[in-house]
């Protein structure tokens, strides 16, 4: 993977990616920050949040969520994806300025909508641009990224959030968007996929110059290539009438909409409130922060294993181990709940919990994300984008939202059991209909999804019929 080493890839690929570290600061914010305002006394309100309180401002976020993906759709292929990304961060700071003066629950209902907006954004561009910016041989790899640095942010507030007021927690996560607005806006190039679509082709060039150790003119003339071959009338009707468009947006759909009924956006937002749930004699507190630390362990093992075991038996391994550890979790909570004793059981929610988290970051974290800047023509990447991200965040909102009430009406043992049965569900789907992308062109996944893979249009099979037939 790491042969011919491509540090000026590697540091615009973890530039972008400040975003993604911001997208999980504000994911398990509302893990200690609901904790604070349910105590009158560290509460910045004159009253403890309510129940209905508690899951508006929990799941808020991946309501302003559903609004991200079809702007930032529209405005990355008008204005680019760079121009998008520097957009769609400034709710995300307005957010947090929000938050620091916030004296009404209002106040916080605003903010969670708007830093919802910018998580939209990041999950609908970001993963398309380091898909068009990364080489074929890494690809997996560097979409991976996106995870290590959204667990990271998770990991953040973790352990920061319980230590310090929410309005100094505020100002703190702004400081990682200024960095991006900074160094992403100064030194990171525009996609020169994006170039190439518009007829720029010499800021195409000078893209690619800035993205590789060496530069080959062969890779231009891959891209060009590989565009010619994606124009298309991009009308809704010929669209689903495409089969390959057809295809790949039914698997990313619904591996996200599967990916949020496993159960993950409720359990990140509601981690202390299950810690404390479970009786352990270990701190909410400190379970959570293990399990933050076990988190961005699991997701980097698994980009690097992206591009050697491939995407299809990622999934597949990640779903069996959610499922693994949800059912024993949903078993110690039933006899928790049945007045059974439990005492000799005070290590299985946290082993439950670090099993989850281990089995969804191995590959439901980041492969569907990879898939997303994997499977679509560039035409065609920005409305899968928007349709598969506002999939995944109604969904998250959904649950976020009913988490609080399922509790109450079946308890957390159904919940998990619920949320286990999903992960076998999504088991299955996996083996039976996603076909695996590693190491493929752009090129070369279009012509699979269209039932006549080849491996004939790969750019380093181009790259070897030039050097030969010279």
């Amino acid at each position: 993977m790491f042969n011919n080493f491509n540090l000026r890839l590697i540091l615009a690929v973890c530039t972008v990616n400040l975003l993604a570290f911001a997208t999980g600061n504000v994911y398990s914010w509302s893990s200690s920050a609901l904790i604070t305002l349910k105590t009158p006394e560290e509460s910045p309100l004159d009253h403890a949040v309510t129940p209905m309180e508690e899951s508006l401002i929990a799941s808020l976020l991946s309501l302003g969520a559903l609004f991200g993906p079809p702007l930032a759709g529209f405005s990355s292929n008008l204005l680019g994806r760079k121009t998008t990304l520097m957009v769609f961060a400034l709710p995300m700071v307005l957010s947090n300025l929000i938050i620091i003066f916030a004296t009404e629950t209002s106040h916080f209902y605003i903010a969670r909508v708007l830093t919802g907006i910018s998580a939209g954004g990041v999950y609908t561009v970001v993963p398309m641009y380091v898909g068009e910016i990364s080489e074929t041989t890494i690809r997996g790899f560097l979409a991976g990224f996106i995870g290590i640095f959204y667990s990271l942010g998770l990991l953040f507030n973790y352990v920061v959030g319980p230590l310090v007021s929410l309005q100094t927690l505020s100002i703190i996560m702004i400081v990682p968007i200024v960095l991006f607005l900074i160094f992403f806006g100064m030194f990171i190039p525009e996609s020169p996929y994006y170039y190439f679509a518009k007829g720029r082709d010499i800021q195409a060039k000078e893209s690619l110059m800035k993205l590789r150790n060496t530069f080959e003119e062969k890779e231009l003339a891959f891209i060009e290539e590989t565009l010619s071959k994606s124009k298309t009338d991009i009308s809704i009707s010929s669209l689903f009438g495409n089969t390959a468009f057809r295809r790949a947006i039914t698997l990313t759909t619904t591996i996200v909409i599967l990916q949020q009924l496993v159960g993950i956006s409720a359990i990140l937002a509601y981690m202390d409130d299950i810690f404390i749930a479970s009786g352990s004699t270990i701190s909410s507190s400190t379970s959570t922060t293990i399990v933050a630390v076990i988190q961005v362990l699991s997701v980097v093992l698994s980009s690097c294993l992206a591009d050697k075991l491939g995407r299809r038996i990622l999934l597949m391994v990640s779903n069996t181990l959610c499922a693994l550890s949800l059912f024993p979790l949903g078993f110690y909570f039933y006899i928790k709940h049945n007045g059974g004793d439990v005492s000799a059981l005070w290590y299985l929610p946290i082993l439950c919990v670090i099993g989850f988290i281990i089995g969804y970051n191995f590959g439901l974290c980041t492969i569907p994300w990879t898939l997303l800047g994997e499977l679509f023509t560039n035409e065609t990447k920005a409305i899968a984008s928007s349709v598969t991200t506002v999939s995944c965040f109604s969904f998250a909102f959904l649950f976020s939202f009913l988490f609080p009430h399922l509790k109450v009406l079946i308890g957390f043992s159904g919940v998990f059991w619920f949320c286990g049965c999903i992960g076998i569900i999504h088991l299955v789907f996996i083996s039976i209909f996603l076909p695996e992308t590693k190491g493929k062109s752009f090129a070369e996944i279009l012509a699979l999804l269209e039932g006549s893979g080849s491996e004939k249009d790969t750019y380093e099979s181009l790259k070897m019929s030039k050097v030969t037939s010279s």
